[in-house]
């Protein structure tokens, strides 16, 4: 079975958030998924994100992208991405979406430098082309 380009994995600090940010990422898993097919690179597969969903018995106390990493051997780069309770409990569903997209094309930045700096080829345009369809088309859905 092929894997996803870019995968949204989450670990939620609680039921709650969990709960609550569902209906925020599953969507955006889905767009990424069906929008963003690689390859973008002749050396990396994966663009694996996880979201670090902060709750009451989970918590990782960060903001934004965080804990950036390659794995040539498997063939994918990875990043966390942090989620305070404040962006998401009783916080407006357009300021998760917009949060939650702005911190994957920050990652997806971040990612295309390091893959740079490593002399790893990066289609970064396509790349960018195809996240932004999926920009559109999630926060549209949001509104």
């Amino acid at each position: 079975m092929a894997t996803d380009t870019i995968t949204l994995g989450v670990q939620a600090g609680d039921p709650e958030a969990g709960n609550t940010m569902n209906s925020f990422f599953m969507p955006l898993r889905k767009l990424l998924a069906k929008h963003c097919v690689g390859p973008y690179s002749t050396e990396i597969d994966e663009f694996a994100f996880v979201l670090r969903i902060d709750g009451k018995f989970g918590y990782w106390n960060f903001e934004g992208c965080d804990k950036l990493r390659i794995n040539r051997r498997g063939r994918y780069i990875t990043i966390d991405i942090g989620v305070p309770e404040s962006r998401w409990r009783n916080n407006d569903a357009n300021n998760i979406a917009n949060y939650l997209v702005d911190c994957v094309a920050q990652g997806l930045k971040l990612m295309i430098a390091k893959l740079k700096k490593s002399k790893i080829d990066i289609r970064d345009h396509d790349l960018f082309a195809d996240f932004n369809t999926v920009r559109e088309k999630y926060l549209s859905a949001v509104a």
